[in-house]
């Protein structure tokens, strides 16, 4: 019944934060410009509250991730990390404010998704410790503390990211995947899924019938620069 009440709550806060994004989707680009994002990380920074929180955004978080430009978002990303030695704003936010499943919203909100994936995949591999870029205390429901540890591959979330991904996205995760990590997505999957070999050779096949990967200038013809 606490697992449940607990999934019902993540569910919750997430549609918050969903229902402002559409709501005020029309507004996000004037929301978005001139010095609005020296504003926005300024308020961030004075949101600290004494422990993160799982079952509310605050509401000056809940504003800016609601009512602003993906653009905007990466932009105070890209800004925060300069000014912070490299730390994202993504793991300030989710080390400082929230956590739970409002980490996942953020992270996405924050970074482009290829990336955020990739970094699942290699957590799932070699354990959260390894990968400090996601920003989570466990992955899925199973095997908590092993996908902490790195101890057993956490087979739920490779499973879970391959079959729900497709065509132009799961590309995505393979080039983002062997740019952060200089290894082949599919030669991970050999090495770390000992123990489900059919469940590996799957999923090699998925990963070997992808599109060729074209960055986003590609895909629009140089429009994005």
């Amino acid at each position: 019944r606490g697992a449940a009440a607990s999934r019902t709550s993540d569910v919750g806060v997430v549609a918050t934060l969903l229902v402002e994004i559409l709501d005020h989707a029309p507004g996000a680009p004037t929301n978005s410009a001139g010095a609005q994002k020296e504003v926005d990380l300024r308020r961030i920074k004075d949101c600290l509250p004494d422990r993160p929180t799982h079952d509310e955004l605050p509401p000056v978080l809940l504003e800016i991730f609601g009512r602003r430009t993906r653009a905007h978002l990466r932009e105070l990303d890209i800004l925060y990390s300069r000014s912070h030695g490299g730390q994202s704003l993504a793991q300030f936010v989710c080390g400082k404010l929230v956590a739970g499943v409002l980490c996942d919203a953020i992270q996405l909100l924050l970074g482009r998704a290829e990336e955020y994936y990739a970094h699942k995949l290699h957590a799932a591999f070699y354990g959260l410790k390894k990968t400090p870029a996601l920003g989570l205390k466990s992955l899925g429901s199973q095997r908590r503390l092993l996908s902490r540890s790195g101890l057993m591959t956490h087979d739920e979330t490779v499973v879970s990211i391959i079959s729900s991904r497709h065509g132009r996205d799961l590309s995505g995760i393979i080039e983002a995947y062997g740019r952060v990590y200089g290894k082949e997505l599919g030669v991970e999957l050999k090495a770390n899924m000992l123990a489900a070999p059919d469940v590996a050779k799957l999923a090699c096949a998925v990963l070997e019938h992808c599109p060729p990967y074209k960055s986003p200038d590609e895909r629009t013809g140089g429009r994005n620069r």
